[in-house]
């Protein structure tokens, strides 16, 4: 943002002392801000570059926060199942055929990349955690995750629910939107 303000009052000031010499001049006086003008349609293309790099590191960022925040904590374990297991529950059924009849259908491809970079001698468990996103609502995060003593090492997100009240008692969802 700074660049763009910096850019912006360069031009202005160009043109202001350009405009006010514009009267002043007498023939074959060149003007002073000429070759400011000159670098400014030059160099603009840079300025827009570094401010895009600026706008994507920023994006970047706050993606990797919100990354970062959502952990699966131990408490959140709900069920040691085998992988045969969640395939089975997972499996989707969709008598239009438009989802493949694998599990979590079209997200095969995701579960199968998460399987393989579990750790050797992880458990597989069913999760749920409840968790307030970066906009305040709070959500219901259900999936599965690798755990080794019961401590989780990584998870796969299957659900994902925005709820409109909290239960008093135990900080579970209530009603799902």
């Amino acid at each position: 943002m700074s660049w763009l303000l910096a850019y912006a009052v360069t031009v202005a000031v160009a043109l202001a002392v350009f405009l006010q010499k514009q009267g002043s001049r007498q023939e074959g006086e060149v003007a002073a801000p000429l070759p400011a003008l000159v670098l400014m349609a030059v160099f603009w293309p840079v300025v827009l570059i570094v401010l895009l790099s600026e706008r994507l590191g920023e994006w970047k960022a706050a993606r990797q926060e919100e990354r970062s925040r959502f952990r699966v904590e131990p408490r959140h374990l709900v069920e040691r199942l085998r992988q045969e297991e969640i395939e089975a529950r997972e499996r989707v059924v969709d008598p239009l055929g438009a989802v493949p009849s694998l599990p979590f259908g079209h997200l095969n491809a995701a579960w199968k990349a998460f399987l393989a970079s579990c750790p050797e001698g992880g458990e597989l468990w069913s999760f749920s955690a409840s968790w307030r996103n970066p906009l305040g609502k709070l959500e219901m995060r259900e999936g599965y995750a690798v755990a080794r003593k019961g401590v989780p090492l990584a998870h796969f997100l299957a659900a994902r629910k925005v709820v409109t009240e909290e239960r008093e008692s135990d900080g579970r969802a209530g009603a799902a939107k």
